[in-house]
């Protein structure tokens, strides 16, 4: 006997899904509302629908575990999920991304279980409890510290913050070595100049000897071609 199976897999996109980051300041916990509203009944026939949630930016969601199974409603109808964070591993928590999708299915369990736009919305549950509540005060800065001798002082107070900053640590170690290089360069040059200053005076000295002794010479020989 033969049977007739339906192999087309659904389609259809449900009506304005929204997804919505609620906080209940009674029990001062985030919810996720996800909303939308269902579809006219096409040519697929009726439809149920299976909804996921994951923590990324899928485009199938095959062989994953669905929350919700079996979703259907009439036509205009709006529908809606909730989930209210808490300790469990598999809750929602703050500042996290959660990804939800709608998968329909037709009567005999067809779908290719791909995220389509109209059916998958993303959200971050951000932080809500300062909405409703005042913030608390900002600590009143430190007193400046003390120099001694002195007394407070707000540069010296910067000046010990700076001492945490990398580019003034760096800044710092280039000081001190150019500080050390000029220890050491500029005796080496004094040095070198009183040595070039000694050689220098040793050579005038040298050349006056030489003068003096020529002209000692000279007045000799003038005397010999007197008495001759």
């Amino acid at each position: 006997e033969e049977v007739c199976v339906d192999h087309k897999t659904p389609t259809t996109e449900v009506v304005a899904m929204r997804a919505l980051v609620t906080f209940d300041n009674n029990s001062k916990l985030h919810s996720t509302r996800i909303s939308w509203t269902w579809p006219e009944i096409d040519e697929e026939g009726p439809l149920t629908w299976n909804l996921y949630r994951t923590q990324l930016t899928v485009s199938s969601v095959n062989f994953m575990e669905p929350l919700r199974t079996g979703l259907s409603g009439e036509a205009g109808e709006d529908a809606w999920f909730n989930e209210t964070e808490s300790g469990l591993r598999e809750s929602i928590h703050l500042e996290q991304y959660y990804y939800y999708v709608l998968i329909p299915l037709d009567e005999v369990g067809n779908s290719d279980y791909l995220v389509r736009a109209g059916n998958s919305r993303g959200i971050v549950v951000h932080d809500q409890y300062w909405s409703y509540h005042f913030p608390p005060p900002e600590p009143s800065p430190p007193p400046p510290p003390d120099v001694p001798y002195y007394g407070s002082s707000p540069w010296y107070g910067r000046l010990l913050d700076d001492f945490g900053v990398g580019r003034f640590q760096q800044a710092g170690m280039v000081f001190i070595a150019v500080f050390l290089t000029n220890l050491m360069l500029v005796p080496m040059m004094i040095n070198k100049y009183r040595v070039k200053k000694r050689k220098v005076r040793r050579a005038m000295a040298r050349k006056a000897k030489r003068s003096e002794m020529m002209s000692t010479d000279e007045f000799a020989d003038d005397f010999d071609d007197f008495f001759d």
